[in-house]
């Protein structure tokens, strides 16, 4: 039982984390658009 409950506490431990990495990325992205927009030619 207890190595069911570590087992999931770091399933869902890595799930937040991809989940984090992810929307960083996606606001690192957002960011590099949104300054390349703000450059006039």
């Amino acid at each position: 039982m207890l190595v069911a409950v570590v087992l999931i506490a770091i399933v869902v431990f890595m799930a937040l984390g991809g989940m984090a990495g992810f929307n960083s990325l996606v606001r690192k992205r957002n960011r590099t658009s949104e300054a390349w927009s703000q450059i006039d030619v």
